[in-house]
């Protein structure tokens, strides 16, 4: 099972919480995430030679090119994306499925009686 994609807000709290000298479970429960997602951020930060306070101008588009590499065998082999790239579906296409399925359902249950 892959784990949850958290905020860059949240990967910059968790390093500077484990440079102020917390534990990786203090950290998981101060920001509220698994304790093994905590490990891998922390893990990947380090083989990206990262540490705190990170570079100025570093923004969140290139911490995670740094931190998430396509390719390394920890994590997904695609690229980092910060927002999902699928487009909405049009609301005329969800009205005509719902239609539709309600039609499909209606006709089973008509058939089994």
């Amino acid at each position: 099972m892959s784990r949850p994609h958290i905020a860059m807000r949240k990967i910059r709290t968790v390093l500077r919480l484990r440079a102020e000298g917390l534990s990786l479970r203090q950290v998981s429960a101060s920001v509220q995430v698994p304790f093994t997602t905590v490990a891998d951020h922390v893990r990947r930060a380090d083989r990206a030679g990262l540490s705190w306070p990170l570079p100025e101008g570093l923004d969140d588009d290139a911490l995670g090119a740094r931190l998430f590499v396509a390719g390394d065998a920890s994590g997904p082999a695609t690229p980092f994306r910060p927002w999902p790239t699928k487009p909405a579906p049009a609301v005329s296409e969800t009205s005509a499925d719902a239609r539709s399925r309600r039609a499909c359902v209606g006709w089973a249950s008509q058939s089994a009686r």
